[in-house]
C-alpha cells in the first residue's frame, strides 16, 4: 500500500461557514490594513490633486 496514498486520504477539507469567511476576512484585513492604505492611497492623491487645479 502506498503510504503517501493513505495520508492524503486522511485529510479533508471542511467547507467554512458564513461565520467562519467573515472571520478570516476581517483577520486579514487588519493584518494587512496599511498595506491596503498604501495601495489605494497614490491614485486617490493624485486624483485630488487634478480635482483640485
Amino acid at each position: 500500500m502506498n503510504h503517501s496514498t493513505s495520508s492524503n486520504s486522511q485529510l479533508s477539507l471542511a467547507p467554512f461557514g458564513a461565520g467562519d469567511l467573515i472571520d478570516r476576512a476581517v483577520r486579514f484585513y487588519r493584518k494587512n490594513f496599511w498595506t491596503f492604505v498604501w495601495i489605494a492611497a497614490p491614485p486617490i492623491i493624485i486624483r485630488t490633486i487634478i480635482s483640485v487645479d
